[in-house]
């Protein structure tokens, strides 16, 4: 493995279920104007950044947002399921009201907080928080050694929260707005998470 490597991950851009705050899970549901102004947005941020490989979750929303990204520097996009967000069972498809109305305001707190507690927490027929880690770092793993310097994640909402939360200082607070950009360095097999490095889109 390097000594030196940075992953850049960035949320999609927003969706209409975003809009209605429901979870989306692996529901496949594309951006709305607003996303794809957002990602645009993202875009051109990311212009003095520099990237080799755009690693992809294979839902539309994360994907057209890569493309975004992808158009202006030119670089590859490979997809993955395991970038997908947290799949959230009988939870998928409700509201965050409705969420809460039915499976109680604890259950959705505890699910989502970020570091290492609560791991084994998942809505019924969905995925737990664990999994949703493991997965993502079985990413980070593969593509270590691939010989990239610079890769950027394009994923979900949960998965930010989730995985660099369970890397990050105590100090770094995780903002998952549309199209946040946070940064993970792997020096000499430690991890640091820094950012947002972005502002919201509005």
């Amino acid at each position: 493995m390097r000594l030196n490597l940075n992953f850049y991950f960035f949320r999609h851009g927003e969706t209409d279920w975003n809009l209605a705050k429901r979870c989306q899970g692996h529901t496949d549901t594309e951006l709305n104007k607003t996303g794809l102004d957002q990602a645009k947005i993202l875009a051109k941020f990311m212009d003095d950044i520099e990237l080799d490989i755009i690693i992809s979750s294979d839902l539309k929303r994360a994907f057209y947002t890569a493309q975004e990204v992808a158009s202006r520097k030119n670089i590859e996009i490979v997809t993955t399921e395991k970038l997908r967000e947290c799949h959230f069972g009988e939870a998928e498809g409700l509201t965050v009201d409705e969420i809460k109305d039915k499976f109680g305001i604890d259950f959705w707190d505890k699910f989502q907080i970020k570091g290492h507690s609560n791991l084994d927490l998942s809505f019924p027929g969905g995925e737990s928080r664990g999994s949703s880690i493991k997965r993502v770092q079985e990413v980070i793993d593969q593509y270590k050694n691939q010989g990239f310097e610079n890769i950027a994640i394009s994923t979900h909402g949960g998965i930010v929260r989730n995985y660099l939360g369970s890397l990050a200082d105590e100090s770094i607070r995780i903002d998952i707005f549309n199209c946040c950009l946070y940064k993970l360095s792997i020096i000499e097999n430690r991890y640091k998470v820094s950012g947002p490095l972005n502002k919201k889109a509005t």
